[in-house]
């Protein structure tokens, strides 16, 4: 059996609050410009009011500073700063209202900025490109302002000066950092559940500060059982049509996610 207890969780309006992490300076310091980033999202309201183009999720962007940018937009869905256009700015998903979503934004040696969706790749658009700035990086809200500030709860964000792996995006979506991982700038649990600080886990002291946003027990629920393989394949050729994944102990009543991906 395996399972995460993540009791708590950070709450913002949508109106003003947000969360201030500082200058983390987290790309300049990993090679060929590379970066991850890992978090647990839950919207609450994903309406736009007249004039709302977009609602910030987090990022040192302000306006062409070609800084990191992660938001959601009212047409595109979750997008990249950096590009000419809304639209070549989004990826191919768009999250769900009142439900848990682990996302990561990684750009790998500057060859584009990827979106993986609870682990598994969705897409990389290969014409942006995020660059080091001196400017602080905020969750929940844009820096320049402009109402784009975001309603939902975020949870369990890490900063890597390095493109992790799938398969480490995998493990820590089940298994938090320890906060000594090589590679980590920083990393947040939420798990105060009291005052205004988020506490950096790692060596690095890269605490944040939260204004107005409340804490909330409204955490994901990750839990699993089992040793299962993370990939099972079959070739084409073969005369079976499908595989059978053993070892499951699932209980009545609850819900399960499965995803599936093809490759050639």
């Amino acid at each position: 059996q395996f399972s995460r207890a993540q009791n708590y969780v950070l709450s913002f309006d949508g109106v003003d609050d947000y969360g201030d992490l500082g200058d983390l300076n987290f790309v300049e310091t990993g090679s060929s410009g590379e970066y991850s980033i890992l978090l647990w999202l839950n919207v609450n309201d994903l309406s736009f009011l007249e004039g709302q183009e977009l609602l910030w999720i987090l990022g040192d962007e302000q306006s062409g500073n070609s800084g990191v940018g992660f938001f959601i937009h009212s047409e595109y869905g979750i997008s990249a700063a950096g590009g000419s256009t809304w639209e070549s700015m989004g990826f191919d998903y768009s999250p769900v209202e009142n439900q848990w979503v682990h996302l990561t934004l990684q750009q790998s040696n500057n060859t584009g900025i990827t979106l993986y969706v609870n682990g598994l790749f969705v897409q990389t658009l290969p014409y942006l490109q995020h660059s080091e700035t001196s400017d602080n990086f905020y969750i929940a809200k844009f820096a320049l302002g402009h109402n784009r500030y975001l309603n939902g709860k975020f949870d369990d964000l890490s900063v890597w000066n390095t493109a992790i792996s799938e398969s480490e995006i995998q493990s820590y979506m089940s298994t938090p950092p320890t906060g000594s991982e090589e590679g980590l700038v920083a990393y947040w649990n939420f798990n105060e559940n009291s005052g205004t600080t988020l506490t950096d886990q790692t060596p690095n002291d890269n605490d944040g500060t939260i204004n107005g946003a409340t804490w909330s027990t409204d955490a994901p629920a990750i839990t699993g059982s089992g040793a299962i393989d993370d990939i099972l394949s079959w070739t084409s050729n073969s005369s079976d049509t499908s595989v059978t994944v053993s070892g499951l102990s699932l209980t009545e009543g609850e819900t399960y996610t499965f995803s599936a991906r093809a490759t050639d």
